[in-house]
């Protein structure tokens, strides 16, 4: 049960990180 909170909320953040990142990409 833990581990899959875990590796969902990583995914979440790293879904989140690459948003961002591209996010900056488009605007510049």
């Amino acid at each position: 049960m833990i581990r899959r909170v875990l590796a969902h909320t990583l995914g979440s953040i790293a879904r989140y990180s690459l948003f961002g990142v591209t996010g900056r990409w488009i605007r510049v």
